[in-house]
This record gives structure tokens, C-alpha cells and sequence, in this order.
């Protein structure tokens, strides 16, 4: 039976409450802008960078610079970094998890959270780290910023931004997984097969040897 959104979302609010923050040296943190600091909460990557930030604004708009190309297959390559207000009617969006939530073209969901996470005074920085969770299917990419966890009296507290932030998966080169075999990809092919028959003889003599050697009469 098909998991619901609500089953699913609750089931990660568990697991976001049982992670533990981990202590990221500042060293790995490199320049940080004036006034920023690190969170210890989320994965810090030092050998990403991407400059041109993406923004949700105070209407909750999520805007993509038109720069980010994403292609089917990718994993991992793409380094997307936002910025959004750090409160929400007083609430500090810092004690809340954040996930970047997205819908593919066949309305397949998924949750991510963001990495290299820096906050100062009023804004947050995150970035999304886009895996082929996202890019398996081409098609447009609709996704949303959620901010939750627990109010002050204990209860559940969810933040979206609008879901209107969205990226372009472009197909990328794929065939049908196989290729019509040529004269020399042939002779490529008994040419391997010919060293591997002369390396199973060479196993033999030498292991015939041995047994012989060793008293023992059985030939392999």
C-alpha cells in the first residue's frame, strides 16, 4: 500500500529528532560572510562552491537563478545555494529542520536536507546538493522549502516556503544500454578471451605442479 504525504512526513520528523548535531571545524568552514556563522546540525562540504544565490523572499517566493542546469543522470554535481529569512513571525527558523521538498514530472516525491548551513542576525544560507533522487527523470522539478520541528509548548510546527521554485531536468545522452558489435570491438573481444584461457592454463600447470610436489597425486 502507496505511503501517504502525511505518513511520510511524520516519519522523517522522527528521524530529524533523533539526529544529533556534529561539531564542524572552522577550518573546514573556510571565508564565511561577515557576520555568518556555521550550523553544527547539517553536512558541511568544503570542496563545493557556487557564488550566484537563489532566493526565498519575505512573500515566501522561491526564485532560481536561470544559471542552474540540471541534466538526467547527474548526481551530486549540482550546488545550489539559497537565501531566506531566518524568522517567520517570531519564530527562529534556525531551531526548526529544514528539507528542500520536491515533485517530479510523475509526482514523485522526496525530502532532502540542505548542507553547508550558515545563519547571521536575520537571513540563512543553505545549499542543495541535487542527487539522482532528483534528476532520474527528465521534466520539470517542483519543490518547496519546509522549516519544522517544536513551538515553544511542544507542539508540531511546520514552515513551507510557496511551492513555486522549480528546476528543469534536461534529458542526457542515453541509449538503449547496448552497441552493435564491430570488426575490431571482436577482435578486441577473442583477443581477451585468448589471454584469459592462457592465464586458466598457466593456473593449471602450476597447480598440477604443486600437488605433485607436495606429495599429493591429485592433478586439478
Amino acid at each position: 500500500m502507496a505511503t501517504s504525504f502525511t505518513e511520510s512526513k511524520n516519519k522523517i520528523l522522527n528521524q530529524l529528532n533523533k539526529i544529533k548535531p556534529f561539531a564542524i571545524p572552522i577550518t573546514e568552514a573556510g571565508d564565511l560572510p561577515h557576520g555568518y556563522q556555521v550550523s553544527n546540525k547539517y553536512k558541511w562540504y568544503i570542496n563545493y562552491e557556487d557564488v550566484v544565490l537563489s532566493f526565498i523572499d519575505d512573500d515566501r517566493n522561491v526564485t532560481v537563478d536561470e544559471s542552474q542546469i540540471n541534466l538526467t543522470q547527474e548526481t551530486n554535481s549540482q550546488f545550489i545555494p539559497f537565501q531566506m529569512p531566518r524568522y517567520a513571525d517570531g519564530i527562529d527558523l534556525m531551531e526548526m529542520a529544514l528539507q528542500v521538498h520536491f515533485v517530479n514530472s510523475e509526482n514523485r516525491e522526496n525530502f532532502v536536507s540542505p548542507v553547508n548551513v550558515i545563519y547571521n542576525d536575520s537571513t540563512i544560507q543553505f545549499s542543495w546538493l541535487v542527487d539522482n533522487s532528483a534528476t532520474y527523470l527528465e521534466g520539470e522539478l517542483v519543490f518547496e522549502i519546509i522549516a519544522s520541528g517544536k513551538n515553544e509548548k511542544g507542539e508540531n510546527y511546520v514552515w513551507k516556503s510557496r511551492p513555486n521554485g522549480y528546476l528543469n531536468i534536461l534529458p542526457s545522452l542515453a541509449g538503449d544500454g547496448s552497441t552493435e558489435p564491430t570488426v575490431a570491438l571482436y577482435s578486441q573481444i577473442m583477443e581477451r578471451l585468448d589471454g584469459i584461457d592462457q592465464d586458466i592454463e598457466d593456473i593449471r600447470t602450476g597447480a598440477s605442479i604443486f600437488a605433485i610436489d607436495g606429495g599429493n597425486a591429485d592433478v586439478l
